[in-house]
């Protein structure tokens, strides 16, 4: 099968990105079951032989794009990527027999594919604008926003097919749009598996250490996370927090934003703040290290389609407290691979942080229960495999 998957960027390390992510893991487990996986992409490095940067619009289409920008930003950045996107898929199908195409639903541009193109198109629900944006305080009823939110809801209602990583996202689009999709599936994202040398362990574990990998947003929950490690903080003199993610801030109801170091200044007091170190963005293998010296790692979302974060650290055994929103609820099973606590709640994440500190039996035994649930549900080779399976129903139909 010739497959092509429209990713951000490419290759993975350029940035951390879940729908990179997702196709990181995807990609090699589709090629080792023997199908011809292109990348299409506006930002490209690396010598991957099937990724293609996307094509550049023509004079033409320059021109046209200016005389929209006059009277829509939005209009005008809509028209210049699916063109783009529509003139690169053209190009491949030239010396291609492509099969089928997966792309996200991020500003509806799956909508103008599936009328223009003659194969079948698969919107992945990776985080539709009605979630996000409301979840990052976005004011939806601005004129772009709603013209936003009008062409996500047709490109998936024209698409040929429409899969999910979670129960929850597909839900939430199906209620929130109002519409039935007739061919739909729930295919979890798969994740990286490790040996057992490569876990995280008890006895190599900072029992005064904590992580929280995400960026400084409210989505992510940042602000909990600091309120959280606070509470701790004040009873606990020698607990610390890691902070790793990018600083793209928290978003006031004003609509302006403030950085991690305007926060932790004007909210936390300065002897606490000196106990957290911000690292900033890290690549997967720094990450992993920092978890894996970690007691605890903290997931404190707001609203989450999936859940990345939460699942890398569950399979490298991390014992993991998270909160009980959208598909996080999915991943992690409160009491046996984890422990749950309500959004927003910055004293029930502290308290559920002192149960695993003061119990590191029940720690370890949640974090062992979360790799081999991981390694079941998670693996890329089964993943790939209900993939493959869902393209060839909708080509068959």
């Amino acid at each position: 099968m010739n497959i092509v998957l429209y990713v951000p960027m490419w290759p993975p390390k350029l940035a951390p990105n879940g729908i990179v992510t997702y196709a990181s893991t995807l990609v090699p487990a589709l090629r080792r079951l023997g199908h011809t996986v292109h990348i299409i992409t506006p930002i490209k490095t690396g010598a991957d032989s099937f990724a293609t940067e996307l094509i550049q619009s023509s004079p033409i289409e320059k021109m046209i794009a200016r005389f929209i920008r006059a009277y829509s930003e939005h209009d005008s950045y809509y028209y210049t990527y699916t063109r783009r996107i529509l003139r690169t898929l053209r190009q491949l199908a030239d010396i291609n027999d492509i099969d089928i195409i997966e792309m996200e639903e991020s500003f509806g541009w799956c909508a103008a594919i599936s009328e223009m193109s003659s194969f079948p198109v698969v919107v992945r629900l990776h985080g539709p604008w009605f979630m996000v944006g409301s979840a990052g305080n976005m004011p939806l009823d601005t004129p772009a926003n709603q013209s936003r939110l009008k062409r996500e809801g047709d490109g998936v209602a024209l698409a040929a097919g429409v899969s999910a990583p979670s129960h929850y996202v597909l839900k939430a689009s199906v209620n929130y749009y109002r519409q039935q999709y007739a061919n739909t599936s729930i295919i979890p994202n798969a994740i990286e598996q490790f040996d057992d040398d490569y876990l995280w362990k008890e006895k190599n574990a900072d029992w005064n250490r904590l992580i929280f990998v995400g960026r400084f947003d409210l989505i992510k929950g940042a602000d909990i996370v600091l309120e959280a490690f606070a509470i701790l903080a004040a009873k606990l003199p020698k607990l610390v927090l890691d902070f790793v993610g990018p600083d793209t801030g928290v978003r006031k109801m004003d609509g302006t934003n403030i950085n991690f170091g305007q926060y932790l200044t004007k909210f936390v007091d300065q002897n606490i703040a000196d106990r957290i170190t911000y690292h900033g963005v890290l690549d997967r293998h720094e990450i992993d290290v920092l978890r894996r010296k970690a007691c605890i790692t903290i997931v404190a979302s707001r609203n989450e389609v999936f859940g990345y974060t939460a699942l890398e650290a569950l399979s490298l055994g991390c014992p993991t407290v998270a909160t009980a929103v959208g598909g996080v609820q999915e991943l992690v099973i409160s009491g046996k691979t984890g422990l749950l606590v309500e959004k927003s709640d910055p004293r029930a994440m502290a308290d559920a942080c002192v149960v695993l500190l003061s119990d590191k039996a029940l720690a370890s035994r949640l974090g062992r229960s979360a790799v081999l649930a991981t390694r079941e549900k998670f693996n890329s080779t089964s993943i790939a495999a209900q993939t493959v399976d869902f393209y060839h129903n909708l080509i068959d139909s």
